[in-house]
């Protein structure tokens, strides 16, 4: 229990809108809000985000837009303009993210008033988070809100950099891209979303390779050895090895790919 906000729950969420799941995702919204208030840009990503190359460069205020524009463009979108908040792309165009289909597992935002008035709007909005059983519906619906009341500037990143699960589903020549490193540039990040859960976010992510941990570390013995740093500092996989810890002869640049790889990755 905290002093401040209360209690809340201590395991884990059945599914995707339940009760815990929706105590969680305002907790998150506490978080972030908390850093802002404090003057503090926020890079918020959830755990199940993969870095292939380090993000933050772009967000810097020459970097991303600034330095060379959205993958098939010729010309920078936003030359010397940065925005007040980044969201990545959910994919989904149902009628309650529209329009800006904003995805609340990875964005960053700049510590202004207007962003901060953003997220001070989303921490008062408990009771729709509660009824909605969703943070980002709130957060989609308030988007529109302050982009017209305030001039927030809301900026959607392109999936093509910060990519999304939507892709694994719908794009398998971006995921085949992946596997075989030839899209250039390559993606910054890519975030398990369009997953009904942790099972599936873990099924999908050591067929694709972005799982880095080794067999011996499920979620019951990370949770036994959780105070024991040589377990879990032996629980990463090196980057020479494949997903059963064994060294290989040629290792992938930034995944750790499974022997056989999936049907989808080789074309067939």
């Amino acid at each position: 229990r905290h002093p401040g906000l209360g209690s809340y729950p201590t395991e884990a969420a059945g599914g995707y809108g339940d009760n815990v799941f929706t105590s969680m995702m305002w907790l998150k919204v506490v978080s972030v809000y908390s850093a802002l208030r404090l003057g503090v840009d926020v890079l918020f990503q959830d755990a199940d985000v993969v870095w292939f190359r380090d993000p933050r460069p772009f967000f810097a205020p020459k970097g991303g837009y600034a330095a060379g524009g959205e993958v098939g463009s010729s010309k920078p979108r936003s030359t010397g303009l940065r925005y007040d908040v980044y969201f990545q792309n959910d994919g989904a165009r149902s009628q309650r993210y529209s329009p800006f289909s904003a995805n609340t597992g990875f964005y960053y935002l700049r510590s202004t008033p207007k962003a901060r008035l953003l997220m001070h709007d989303l921490l008062h909005s408990y009771n729709l988070i509660s009824a909605w059983k969703s943070h980002q519906h709130v957060l989609c619906q308030l988007l529109v809100e302050h982009y017209s009341k305030t001039g927030l500037g809301v900026d959607i990143l392109p999936h093509r950099l910060f990519s999304i699960g939507q892709q694994y589903h719908r794009r398998r020549d971006f995921m085949r891209g992946l596997v075989w490193d030839s899209l250039a540039p390559r993606p910054y990040v890519f975030h398990w979303s369009w997953t009904a859960g942790k099972g599936e976010k873990l099924k999908y992510s050591l067929e694709t390779g972005t799982w880095y941990l080794g067999p011996q570390c499920g979620e019951r013995s990370i949770r036994a050895h959780a105070g024991d740093p040589a377990f879990l500092g032996g629980c990463c996989l090196a980057p020479d090895e494949d997903q059963t810890g064994r060294k290989v002869a040629k290792p992938h640049p930034f995944l750790v790919l499974p022997n056989p790889l999936p049907e989808w990755a080789t074309g067939a």
